[in-house]
């Protein structure tokens, strides 16, 4: 049985800022079912319980030596084991990356720390493969060719979730991870862990076949499109799953009402108590938008704030969750104090929260800049929530354009506020078409968006590498 080690700053329950740790959280049990020894390592954060003791290890930091333990527990709902690395002064803190705004200075030292633990781990465990996640993790496949080529017999994938967070630190932290200053590791000046993920990973995968040819671009390759090129044949997209234990209204624990693609009365008593719970008009015919995000100007939030006005005007209501920049926080206050009954806004992250706007939106919009993958857009599916999207990265690959009752959402190209609002009226149109709608919501509902499509394709690239 083949086994492979995952590495990432977060996963599912136990950490969560984003997509990454709902990556986390379900493919290690997909590959599981596949047949595959998989385990997961992560800090273990302040919140996240203890484990049983594993192993202890020393690293080294800085020239100094940092003591750390890694315990062992279990993802839940599975067999898989989840390893802890364990450090009360790099973790046990209020934050993953840093608060109220601001990195922790002393990032580089953390997730040096985690990729040593990751290494001292793979003695015991012995993995066929490490697979790396973000720039948290890309000093990984750096140690293994340089300092740690005693464990070179170990294969890397490194998986970017996001190339806009590439990992950038002063050129000072070289003496801090114990490299040498290398030139190939340094961008604008300063030390880029992603580019190591990038140039010393045997293999290279992405979160969609788009994403994957976007980023070799200068557009999208923020400053490191020529050595992705470089590697293009080693290059490879692959589309995020959907776990249907966790998202799937007719099981979902945390809506009003259970409902199907064959029960979409009990969507309505969702919208409803959606409706109420934000303080909007109750009104099961007035079309509900809905977005769950981070408040940043990747996710298209300027578009939207610049359409809303007109959005409200043809008759709409909009209902949005997350936290990010404060200018967002800001605007959208000010909207919904001028939109009241029509625009509510709940600033924070809750993962109730989300699935009920999941269940409870008519449309879900999710306009983005760029976007690897997105799962928000998947998830719609699934409850019957129409999405609109822009079409870019994995919303392209993922999400066809309604026409003639062909298509599962509705796409516009440019990224303007008019080109969302022709989306938007697109949309609005077929929904006061009863009949259409419904047909619409009942296909979608029906599609399979499962991880055990995606595990299938990581575990071919596996089997590559291990047979090369």
């Amino acid at each position: 049985m083949m086994k492979v080690l995952m590495v990432a700053a977060e996963a599912a329950p136990f950490a969560k800022t984003g997509g990454l740790a709902d990556v986390l959280g379900a493919l290690p049990k997909a590959l599981h079912q596949l047949g595959l020894e998989v385990s997961i390592l992560l800090p273990r954060y302040r919140g996240i319980p203890p484990g049983e003791p594993f192993a202890s290890f020393t690293a080294r930091i800085g020239g100094k030596a940092v003591e750390g333990q890694i315990e062992r527990t279990i993802l839940p709902g599975s067999a898989v084991p989840v390893f802890l690395a364990v450090n009360e002064h790099y973790y046990g803190r209020a934050g993953l990356y840093g608060e109220e705004g601001r990195d922790y200075p002393d990032n580089a030292e953390r997730f040096a720390f985690l990729a040593q633990a990751a290494l001292e781990l793979a003695r015991s465990v012995r993995p066929k493969i490490i697979h790396a996640h973000d720039w948290h993790t890309a000093l990984i496949p750096v140690y293994l060719k340089t300092i740690h080529q005693d464990l070179g017999r170990i294969k890397t994938v490194y998986t970017i979730h996001n190339l806009a967070y590439q990992g950038e630190f002063d050129r000072s932290a070289f003496r801090v991870l114990g490299l040498e200053e290398r030139p190939e590791l340094v961008v604008r000046g300063k030390l880029n862990w992603m580019k190591g993920g990038i140039l010393f990973s045997d293999l290279l995968t992405t979160v969609s076949e788009r994403y994957a040819q976007e980023i070799q671009t200068p557009e999208f390759g923020n400053g490191l499109h020529e050595e992705l090129r470089s590697r293009a044949g080693e290059l490879f997209g692959i589309a995020h799953g959907v776990d249907y234990d966790e998202w799937n209204p007719s099981t979902d624990r945390w809506i009003i009402r259970n409902y199907d693609w064959d029960s979409l009365e009990g969507k309505k008593e969702n919208k409803l108590y959606l409706q109420r719970l934000n303080g909007l008009r109750e009104d099961p015919e007035i079309p509900l938008l809905g977005s769950v995000a981070r408040l940043v100007e990747q996710k298209g939030f300027d578009l939207i704030a610049a359409a809303l006005d007109e959005i409200i005007k043809l008759g709409a209501q909009y209902v949005l969750l997350g936290t990010g920049e404060p200018r967002f926080h800001q605007l959208f206050w000010d909207l919904a104090e001028r939109h009241r009954g029509w625009v509510g806004v709940n600033l924070g992250y809750s993962d109730k929260l989300a699935h009920q706007i999941e269940a409870g939106a008519d449309i879900f919009l999710m306009p983005s800049r760029f976007e690897p993958c997105g799962l928000n857009q998947l998830y719609s599916l699934r409850y019957g929530t129409v999405p609109i999207v822009r079409a870019t990265g994995g919303l392209d690959d993922t999400i066809r354009d309604y026409s003639d009752g062909q298509g599962n959402g509705f796409k516009f190209k440019e990224y303007t506020v008019e080109a969302l609002l022709g989306a938007v009226r697109r949309t609005l149109a077929l929904y006061e078409d009863k009949k259409a709608w419904c047909a619409l919501q009942a296909r979608i509902m029906q599609e399979d968006h499962s991880w055990l499509q995606a595990a299938r394709k990581y575990l071919q690239l596996y089997e590559r590498l291990v047979k090369s």
